[in-house]
């Protein structure tokens, strides 16, 4: 279980760079989820990295958390222990 941020941030890091957010179809009707993605933007980077995904998750039907944590002044372990 203590590997489970590392993994996590991995995770996230991996999608961030691969999620290819497709244009919204106006005529579908908007689907509700009862699910959440928690988005983690990359190292040196912030939050507003993530709005294009976030935008497209929350189109989808998705409850979205955009986190922004303090990349570029905290170590990977400490960043991870808090995600």
């Amino acid at each position: 279980m203590q590997n489970l941020p590392k993994l996590l941030v991995s995770i996230c890091l991996f999608l961030s760079g691969c999620y290819l957010p497709q244009a919204a179809d106006p005529a579908r009707e908007p689907m509700v989820r009862d699910e959440c993605v928690i988005l983690l933007h990359g190292i040196v980077r912030t939050s507003k990295s993530m709005d294009q995904m976030q935008a497209s998750l929350l189109a989808d039907g998705y409850t979205v958390i955009n986190w922004s944590y303090p990349s570029r002044s905290q170590s990977i372990n400490v960043l991870a222990e808090e995600a």
